[in-house]
């Protein structure tokens, strides 16, 4: 094989040089991406290994339960409950569901047994013509009830969330006191702070024709990041087989030029 001469290989690898360091800029960058994913991956299996454990667990109380989100740990626990919904009070978030079309997540104000607190719960998800709640069995009424369900704390709108339509209460993310405050005056009741997302009792299937249908948008975590973390090692090692057939091309070639 014809190898160029020694100041035509200095030269090479001078011209090799800024190559080199992007090369290596470049391989610390998808390296760093893959590593943050497969930090990230952890962080979600812990997370989902904290809701199925939860989810599994013996119902606490509400007071319980408060206690918890005072320590900043109240997310996904059970909690059974006790009060009046109002239904005349509903506040409905903007589900689209994947086999009932679109529909609703009715949010209605628990007064919890024993007085002066509300608590906001996410009952189920009802159709869009059954978003009244007149053409429901409960009515717009009250309703005595025993819950379960899982704690829920308010959301934020990502980027490209609407605002919610406060007047015509069409919401389209958990905002707890915003839903609060439109349904009561200030200081009229104590708010709880989080949501209670009912439990399903029975299989949605074999029940399509119960409204609404507690579970029906059921809490998915998603975890795809150790994907993620494929395709940037996968670039990454892509990048080196590109940078070493370009410097042994250079390298062998007889003219640096």
């Amino acid at each position: 094989m014809n190898q160029i001469e020694p100041n035509g290989r200095r030269d090479v690898l001078r011209r090799l040089l800024w190559p080199s360091l992007l090369t290596f800029v470049g391989l610390a960058i998808l390296i760093g991406l893959g590593t943050w994913q497969m930090g990230r991956k952890a962080e979600k299996d812990a997370l989902i290994a904290r809701l199925e454990a939860r989810s599994r667990a013996a119902p606490t109380t509400l007071d319980d339960a408060l206690a918890k989100w005072r320590e900043g740990d109240a997310e996904y626990l059970r909690v059974t409950v006790r009060g009046v919904l109002n239904h005349s009070k509903e506040r409905h978030l903007y589900e689209p569901h994947k086999r009932y079309g679109a529909g609703y997540d009715v949010f209605v104000p628990l007064l919890v047994e024993g007085g002066g607190r509300h608590l906001w719960v996410n009952i189920g998800y009802v159709p869009e013509r059954l978003k009244d709640p007149s053409t429901r069995p409960a009515g717009a009424g009250s309703e005595e009830v025993e819950l379960t369900g899982i704690v829920r704390l308010s959301a934020k709108p990502g980027t490209f969330t609407p605002e919610n339509d406060v007047a015509g209460n069409q919401w389209y993310w958990r905002d707890l006191e915003g839903m609060h405050a439109s349904a009561f005056e200030a200081g009229q009741t104590e708010l709880i702070p989080f949501f209670l997302e009912v439990e399903p009792k029975a299989d949605l299937i074999q029940n399509s024709d119960e409204w609404p249908k507690p579970g029906a948008s059921k809490v998915a975590i998603t975890n795809r990041h150790f994907e993620y973390a494929l395709t940037w090692y996968g670039l990454a090692l892509t990048l080196i087989g590109v940078y070493v057939a370009f410097a042994v091309g250079r390298l062998t070639n007889r003219d640096p030029q």
